[in-house]
């Protein structure tokens, strides 16, 4: 048996945390979801027009509210000595407990959020559409553009999908890192991180091009600041795009793998 990863054994575990695990992120889940189809509901009998957008705004705060919520009490083991020592005895890998823990977080979650998310907007949408017939008709409805139906495949999904990857990653470390309040420590210390980060790239940028400055934030008015074509061109498309895909396939890894080595510390 390999003492990494064992797939029977993964297969046990994984079993056990969808369905011996916390239950209570997921009552709070379909709660939010039946609140947010009486919320649609009551739009749509009120004010018709204003529904139009109204999907496109509330997906990515489903997606990064309960994603991050959910994932902050993944651990949920570790908020008492008794639960982290059980939990840290199972017969399994340290990488198989972490494969859990970031499949259900990174993978079945988001999938079952667009599973709900598409038969919440089949069913508001199909409301929605027939009210407006009845009272615009079909040519109005289409010319005015008072439907704009709400798609996985654009650009607006995909990107909050991607960055939900992103900072999903953080929480997770999160959820192993601290033992208690977990979603509002890790949420505070990643807007410290935040403010600490600019602070560095601000004070870098202030020391490196001193000479462009005749005061403290101040740039000097004779200077002058065009850069040429190609390095222009270069930035725009070269680096940036390196700089994008970096952050999009480098940074969640990277953070993973941190994840799993704090998790093998709480093992040792």
């Amino acid at each position: 048996m390999n003492n990494t990863f064992d797939f029977n054994r993964f297969s046990l575990l994984l079993k056990r945390e969808l369905w011996s695990g916390n239950k209570k992120p997921l009552i709070v889940a379909g709660a939010s979801f039946g609140f947010l189809m009486l919320y649609a509901l009551f739009m749509i009998y009120n004010d018709g027009p204003a529904y139009r957008w109204l999907n496109w705004n509330v997906f990515p705060i489903v997606l990064f509210g309960g994603g991050f919520i959910f994932t902050s009490t993944i651990f949920y083991e570790f908020n008492n000595k008794t639960g982290t020592h059980h939990y840290l005895s199972l017969p399994a890998s340290t990488f198989e407990k972490f494969l859990s823990k970031w499949l259900i977080t990174t993978i079945i979650f988001p999938i079952i959020v667009i599973i709900l998310f598409f038969i919440y907007v089949a069913i508001c949408d199909s409301i929605y559409i027939e009210l407006m017939m009845n009272t615009l008709g079909a040519t109005e409805l289409r010319v005015n553009n008072y439907y704009t139906p709400w798609k996985l495949t654009d650009w607006w999904s995909i990107f909050f999908l991607k960055l939900y990857f992103v900072l999903q990653s953080i929480y997770l470390v999160g959820a192993i890192a601290f033992q208690k309040y977990t979603f509002f420590k890790t949420s505070l210390s990643l807007w410290l991180f935040g403010v600490a980060s600019a602070m560095i790239f601000v004070v870098l940028l202030r020391v490196i091009f001193n000479e462009f400055f005749e005061s403290l934030f101040q740039p000097r008015t004779d200077v002058y600041w065009n850069t040429s074509d190609e390095v222009h061109h270069f930035m725009e498309n070269t680096f940036q795009p390196m700089l994008i895909n970096a952050c999009w396939l480098l940074v969640a890894p990277t953070i993973w793998t941190v994840g799993f080595f704090k998790l093998k510390e709480k093992e040792a």
